[in-house]
């Protein structure tokens, strides 16, 4: 049994559902037998939320710094001498 149509994404242009042979099929809102599906009183499944963006290389080196932080933090907090350890990552 065919699953509902529903919307790919914020566009709202494009539907998609898996067809009565289990595959998934695709198309335009406005192709004929999804007006008549929608005239039927049916209505398009909402989209999936948007993904979020992938960080920039500039956030992930400013995490990755605060990360390191973290780290040499627990470290010293245990005891280690991380001198040389600080000195390594500020000549990278």
């Amino acid at each position: 049994m065919a699953t509902d149509w529903k919307f790919t994404d914020s566009t709202r242009r494009v539907v998609v559902r898996i067809n009565d042979q289990g595959h998934e099929e695709s198309c335009l809102v406005t192709v004929d037998h999804v007006q008549e599906w929608i005239k039927d009183g049916n209505a398009p499944g909402e989209p999936p939320p948007e993904a979020a963006p992938e960080p920039t290389m500039s956030e992930r080196l400013e995490a990755l710094e605060a990360h390191n932080e973290k780290l040499l933090s627990a470290l010293e907090k245990a005891g280690v001498d991380v001198t040389d350890v600080k000195a390594e990552i500020v000549s990278l």
